[in-house]
């Protein structure tokens, strides 16, 4: 019996980055603060960005702590994983982990010095417990099998106090900001079995199924911050639709006032998550998702020759449900998300030549999905168009990729790799910009580059007990989108305006990157020290773009970035 003990954790104070405002779209034009209207876009620039500064923020609201860009987040982390050896060849492995992260952050979202939107505290914690038991057998056996469960308990909480006075809507309600919180309970247990059996000396066949039982409970909230601005706002709202003042298809008005929300839950349940009519009274969002599913893989191998292996996999995976946390009016926006699935279709090659000097692996696949999880939108009565997790019924993906590495001399190696993507919605209509209903189907799922290729050199050599390096590394992406419907268009309003053109509001455009590193080994790697440049040409390219209420922000790539790294193995 050994065991195997690991503590680790983590303390990371930087400053979370500042998003750049790129584009101008109002929820309420006539309502648009003139000082948005007016508020400069940000240069294309990777050191360029602005935020509310804190002087500022304690002018104007009195419960603002802190607004610049903040964190002082820790991780403590611990696992244990003990093998024994019960009989010859039969080992059983029990692992078990616990994770405790707290983190304690303030963020800017959209892009300016103004209150256009805030999260001045984001503040909460994951406690995660986890214990898996396996036993198998030895690797060298004809029948090789694994089989196994595991059980995981986690609490997960989240608060954010959030500040938007100088959004569009807000000079209609009245409000200043909002908190909003969820505590959410996870609880999930599978099973599962892995085999492979050789069929003689070139043939492998492999199988294996896995049993998910997850339940997820969560109570979410959005509440006045402390200056009566929010909780009034829904007084208001809550009080027109129960007397009748305020239409809403399938409710019967009861004509009896809602008592008073105050600094308590204000957003209104307009679900019938319990099989009721919808009562339209504002309190907490409460709700349990429960899923379970059957994942499942099967394929083969064939070694055609030495150093040449052909293979051919199924497989079906699911990724878990959620709920949301974010500032919204009704229940609507606190629904969750349910599992998406996705069944795999992949063939491939591994080839290594006899002297080892050439090594290369490529695969084609297709990937059909049922209920991914993406970015959409849904239309709130108060903060209008909000950006949403949402299912998508149907779409695919079908795709390409090729790794190689060759040593045409001793110490260089060169490396080629690349692969080609084909994203498309088949299945969804959901809201566009403004609100309004659209078909999404044809359209590339967001963040799936149609191109992506890396060339590395590297090379080494030894000097007495030191092995000195270098080694350069180009990699290239073309275009992705940043939004579902990205690539059909933008619904503008009248208060527009952008840096970009209209069509390339959420694109992120395709960028070549050059990195290089120089260093040296010494005493057979037990330390080492090595040089390092990111982007060393300064290229200006973004990774996102997202919609926050009237502004429209990205996210851009770090600039030209330079350092030195020292590492020490302990014998």
């Amino acid at each position: 019996m050994n065991f195997e003990l690991n503590l680790n954790g983590w303390r990371d104070k930087s400053d979370p980055q500042a998003p750049q405002y790129q584009t101008l779209l109002s929820q309420a034009p006539p309502f648009t603060d003139p000082a948005l209207r007016a508020f400069p876009f940000a240069p294309f620039n990777a050191r360029a960005a602005d935020w509310t500064p804190t002087e500022i923020a304690r002018q104007n609201a009195a419960w603002t702590p802190a607004t610049r860009p903040h964190a002082n987040n820790r991780l403590l982390q611990s696992a244990l994983r003990t093998n024994w050896e019960v009989a010859d060849n039969i080992t059983v492995t029990a692992i078990t982990s616990y994770v405790d992260y707290k983190p304690n952050q303030g963020f800017e979202t959209d892009g300016t010095t103004l209150f256009a939107d805030d999260f001045i505290v984001d503040r909460g914690f994951i406690k995660s417990f986890n214990q898996e038991l396996r036993v198998s057998n030895g690797g060298d056996a004809q029948f090789r099998w694994v089989l196994g469960g595991n059980y995981e308990k986690s609490h997960v909480y989240e608060y954010q106090l959030q500040t938007f006075s100088q959004i569009s809507t807000a000079a209609i309600f009245g409000y200043t900001g909002a908190y909003v919180y969820t505590d959410q309970h996870m609880r999930n247990y599978a099973f599962f079995a892995n085999g492979e059996y050789d069929l003689g000396d070139k043939i492998t066949l492999k199988a294996g199924a896995r049993y998910t039982n997850a339940r997820r409970t969560a109570a979410t909230c959005t509440g006045d911050p402390g200056d009566g601005s929010f909780g009034g706002v829904f007084d208001s709202l809550a009080n027109a639709i129960q007397l009748g003042f305020f239409p809403v298809a399938g409710f019967t008005p009861t004509g009896v006032p809602v008592p008073p929300i105050g600094a308590g839950c204000a957003p209104l349940d307009n679900t019938t998550l319990d099989g009721t009519p919808a009562t339209y009274l504002p309190g907490e969002f409460r709700d349990t998702l429960a899923e379970h599913n059957v994942s499942w893989r099967a394929g083969v191998d064939y070694k055609a020759a030495p150093g040449v292996l052909l293979y051919a996999n199924i497989a079906k995976g699911y990724k878990a449900g959620s709920f949301p946390i974010a500032s919204a009016a009704t229940f609507e926006q606190f629904l969750p998300v349910v599992q998406e699935s996705l069944l795999s279709y992949e063939a491939g090659f591994k080839l290594s030549s006899s002297d080892r000097r050439f090594n290369a692996s490529g695969a084609a696949f297709y990937y059909d999905y049922r209920n991914k999880q993406l970015r959409g939108k849904i239309v709130d009565p108060i903060f209008g168009v909000l950006d949403a997790l949402d299912n998508i019924p149907k779409s695919r993906m079908l795709g390409l990729e090729l790794d190689t590495t060759y040593s045409p001399a001793n110490g260089l190696t060169l490396g080629l790799s690349g692969s080609y993507l084909n994203s498309k919605i088949t299945s969804f209509i959901g809201r566009d910009t403004a609100g309004g209903v659209k078909d999404y189907a044809g359209s590339v799922i967001p963040y799936t580059p149609k191109y992506q290729m890396r060339l590395s050199a590297d090379y080494k050599w030894k000097i007495g007990n030191a092995e000195p390096f270098v080694g350069i590394v180009y990699s290239v992406r073309s275009k992705a989108l940043a939004n579902i419907g990205g690539d059909l268009g933008l619904v503008v309003t009248p208060d527009f305006r952008s840096s970009v053109p209209v069509s390339k509001t959420y694109t992120i455009d395709g960028y070549g990157l050059f990195d290089v590193r120089a260093g040296a080994s010494f005493n057979d790697g037990q330390w080492s020290v090595m040089l390092f440049g990111k982007n060393v040409f300064d290229k200006y390219y973004v990774t996102n773009v997202f919609t926050d209420y009237d502004t429209i922000a990205r996210f851009a790539g770090q600039p030209a970035t330079y350092g030195v790294t020292v590492s020490f193995k302990m014998r």
